[in-house]
């Protein structure tokens, strides 16, 4: 594990944007790392107890609500992930690429375009070019409609590249 990791005393943070929380990995980071910070944005209430009570002290829990546009989205990131991410100043920053939120995957009820992905991705990469010499380490986590799917990932990458 690079030394920024493996020593637990360094901080980064984690992205999930997902229709449903990340129970698993956020519980797992909670416990595993003390200077972790996770940010979660997802359907509210779709998936029952998930990510409705705080879990730790650094995570930033965004539920949306069914019907929850790409607007709603960003001001949901400009007002608690960014505050929050450059306030923590991480070393690393993990990305779960969720792309389950788009206004066409049937999986939930969200209004999110591959602009909305891309934008987010932009606003990550100025919080890891600020405050971690640009370290981000970015995994595909989901999307079921394959045209947006593919469009999504391409604006991610395009955004993490460019």
């Amino acid at each position: 594990m690079p030394p920024f990791i493996g020593d637990h005393q360094s901080e980064f943070a984690t992205d999930t944007v997902r229709i449903h929380g990340i129970a698993g990995n956020t519980h797992f980071l909670a416990q595993k790392f003390h200077m972790a910070i996770v940010l979660i944005s997802h359907q509210h209430t779709l998936y029952p107890h998930s990510g409705t009570e705080p879990s730790g002290e650094h995570i930033i829990n965004v539920p949306l609500p069914a019907g929850s546009t790409g607007s709603d989205f960003r001001h949901a990131v400009e007002t608690r992930w960014l505050p929050a991410l450059h306030a923590f100043r991480p070393q690393l920053l993990l990305i779960s690429a969720g792309f389950d939120d788009h206004t066409e995957d049937d999986m939930a009820g969200l209004g999110l375009t591959e602009d909305d992905y891309a934008w987010v991705t932009r606003e990550l990469k100025g919080v890891a070019e600020a405050h971690s010499n640009g370290r981000i380490v970015s995994s595909l986590e989901g999307g079921y409609a394959l045209r947006a799917l593919g469009h999504s990932v391409a604006a991610h990458l395009d955004a993490l590249l460019g």
